[in-house]
């Protein structure tokens, strides 16, 4: 049970006018079958108008109501549904945000993608995390997820923020799969599916690391110069080599 917010008002009648506070409650059943919600009791005081002078006011007789005890069902997940996670809402949306330019992405530069999951009727510890597809053409480093809510008069809305760092390993053509996360339409009766495309990145190649790389091609052995001093004769032969990079 979630105590969403308390809202006061004043009503007014015909000769009378009332102070009304509305308690929001969310309640998250846990099992199959029958949940008995309980009366809840509220005490307050009557005051008379005509007996408030100034800064005093005179209380009256307390009153004392109880509101009216209430019994729901609830029905068991539906046999047709993923298997993978249970959301039941009203509404689910997934959005996402990159850092970086996607047209200019370098192989061993990392770029990030920011997932956010958004839903209604929810708490954050009920939205399914996500699974990300593993490739040979590029590693990634999730961060810790950020889990979030708000509550209002119409219920809880909660949030949960998923970021990885993708790292290109090879330069090329790389696809990033589509990401999918099933969830239960509690209106429609029905499963749906919040979605991302999937994405194509150009990755480029590192030209300075390539360019500063050593080529043994590119070593110049003309500026090697030898310098021999051969002395004796024939087998009593002895040679002395020195070679200096000029």
């Amino acid at each position: 049970v979630h105590r969403l917010i308390d809202t006061t008002y004043l009503s007014v009648l015909i000769r009378s006018s009332s102070l009304v506070l509305a308690v929001t409650f969310a309640i998250f059943p846990t099992c199959v079958g029958f949940v008995d919600i309980p009366s809840l009791r509220f005490g307050a005081y009557y005051v008379d108008t005509p007996r408030q002078f100034g800064i005093f006011i005179f209380r009256g007789n307390q009153i004392i109501r109880d509101t009216e005890s209430k019994q729901i069902k609830v029905l068991s997940k539906p046999s047709r549904r993923t298997d993978r996670g249970w959301m039941p809402s009203k509404s689910v949306e997934v959005k996402q945000r990159w850092s970086g330019d996607l047209n200019k992405v370098t192989i061993g530069e990392p770029i990030t993608q920011t997932i956010t999951i958004i839903a209604e009727g929810l708490t954050p510890e009920q939205i399914t995390p996500l699974k990300f597809t593993e490739s040979t053409k590029y590693r990634t480093y999730p961060d810790q997820p950020q889990l979030s809510q708000s509550l209002s008069n119409s219920g809880i809305v909660s949030q949960r923020v998923e970021s990885r760092a993708i790292v290109p390993s090879q330069s090329g053509t790389i696809i990033l799969p589509a990401i999918n996360l099933k969830w239960w339409d509690i209106e429609t009766q029905k499963e749906q599916t919040a979605e991302l495309p999937s994405l194509t990145l150009d990755v480029l190649p590192d030209f300075e690391t390539s360019e500063n790389s050593p080529h043994i091609s590119k070593f110049n052995t003309n500026n090697l110069v030898p310098h021999l001093t051969i002395t004796g004769e024939h087998q009593n032969t002895s040679t002395q080599t020195n070679s200096s990079l000029l």
